[in-house]
């Protein structure tokens, strides 16, 4: 008897012992990871397909930024327990909304005159205002005024003269890929306060010294931010108002040019020093070459008679960005724009935040009048606007996989991905 209960004593000592030993060393069951590799390929598959036949590239090019869905052709190709969305990067958005910050109603309207064509005004007509033609592509420019709390609802921040910015929601929007653009003449004390010192990346060049002329830091390296700002000045218009006795006026190295608008039963043209040019033809102005984009010349109300401009010319020079002893004495790096000397003209940042996004652009006051700074303006909102963007704000889950293309059409380069996760996990 006394065998028996040591026997059973020890059993149940061994079955404690053993579902302790269970508590202590759980097995855990590992997923293979074969359906994630799996779905990796299709996307794969499927971008690459998609970039062969072109469907990407009219894509983008339509300005169709949902049609990918649309046409069911990814729907098809992922598989139907996967949900997914589309990254560009490398190009701005067709739609790209530009908040005035802290602006007055004339200071609105100057900053749409300013990017015309690309901007919508009730005086003009939206074909022709509404947006311009960037490699092929549509791009509009949307502006609202707006104050400290809507900052992070635009795209692209722009505002007039040294302004006292709150920080905190600032880097908000530079977080989310935002950017700013500063237009403002800057002492030495503004420099340094902490949002322009950091932020926009600028120290005082107290011994520096400029010159009249302002050029392109670096239009040959594709890694410095002046090259592909340089890229978008030569590729984008500026308007000529020619309503007013069907002639207005340009700039070029800071001198105003005319041109006139005619149209009669074989066409619409431009008319300059006597010439008359059609959409197309290149105008060499102080030996500047510069393109005829569009020609309105045959309009009524509301519509008003232009012609759109763009200086072809990348090596340009200039004219009418201030500096003196005590504004502007912005010292030069790798980040500059535009050059002047010893001095930048023209100033960017960019992997401003932690994780490598925002970015912003300085630019001193100048007369607002000065069609090819505007054009240099334009070029600038293009690249500060993070040129990146995830088809229809879609949101995405804390876990997702990333497969992505290089997609190359006539000459421009940009990716795209697909961002895919599991619905059920």
């Amino acid at each position: 008897m006394k065998g028996f209960v040591k026997i059973l004593e020890a059993i149940i000592a061994c079955i404690i012992l053993l579902a302790s030993l269970s508590y202590f060393f759980t097995s855990r069951v590992q997923q293979s990871g074969w359906f994630d590799a799996a779905l990796k390929l299709e996307a794969q598959d499927a971008l690459t397909v998609l970039d062969k036949s072109g469907f990407i590239q009219d894509w983008i090019r339509e300005n169709n930024e949902s049609g990918l869905k649309e046409k069911g052709k990814l729907d098809k190709m992922i598989h139907e327990t996967a949900d997914f969305a589309v990254g560009v990067y490398g190009i701005p958005k067709s739609n790209i909304n530009v908040g005035c910050y802290d602006c007055s109603d004339n200071e609105k309207k100057d900053l749409e005159t300013m990017l015309m064509p690309g901007t919508r005004q009730a005086y003009e007509d939206l074909e022709s205002g509404g947006s311009f033609e960037l490699n092929g592509r549509k791009i509009e420019l949307r502006v609202e005024t707006i104050d400290e709390d809507d900052l992070k609802n635009a795209d692209i921040v722009v505002f007039f003269g040294y302004k006292s910015l709150n920080k905190p929601k600032i880097n908000e929007l530079l977080a989310q890929g935002g950017g700013i653009v500063a237009i403002a003449n800057l002492t030495a004390g503004q420099t340094n306060d902490g949002i322009f010192n950091t932020i926009f990346n600028l120290s005082w060049n107290s011994g520096g010294s400029g010159s009249s002329n302002s050029v392109f830091n670096d239009i040959t390296d594709p890694r410095n931010v002046s090259y592909k700002i340089a890229d978008y000045f030569v590729s984008v218009p500026f308007r000529v108002n020619t309503s007013y006795d069907h002639e207005g006026e340009f700039y070029i190295h800071g001198n105003e040019h005319t041109i006139e608008t005619y149209y009669n039963s074989t066409g619409e043209y431009a008319i300059f020093n006597t010439k008359y040019y059609e959409e197309g033809d290149i105008i060499v102005v102080d030996d500047v070459p510069v393109k005829v984009v569009r020609i309105n010349a045959n309009v009524s109300l509301p519509e008003f008679e232009s012609v759109d401009l763009s200086i072809i010319n990348a090596s340009y020079e200039f004219y009418g960005l201030p500096w003196d002893a005590t504004t502007n004495k912005i010292a030069k790096d790798k980040k500059t724009v535009l050059v002047s000397d010893e001095l930048s003209s023209v100033k960017a940042n960019y992997y401003i935040t932690k994780y490598g996004k925002g970015r912003t652009v300085w630019i001193p006051e100048y007369e607002k009048k000065y069609t090819d700074i505007n054009q240099l303006l334009k070029a600038s909102i293009l690249w500060a606007s993070g040129e990146e963007f995830i088809i229809d704000d879609k949101t995405l889950p804390k876990q997702y996989m990333e497969v992505s293309r290089i997609i190359n059409d006539n000459g421009v380069s940009y990716r795209v991905s697909l961002l895919i996760w599991r619905i059920f996990y």
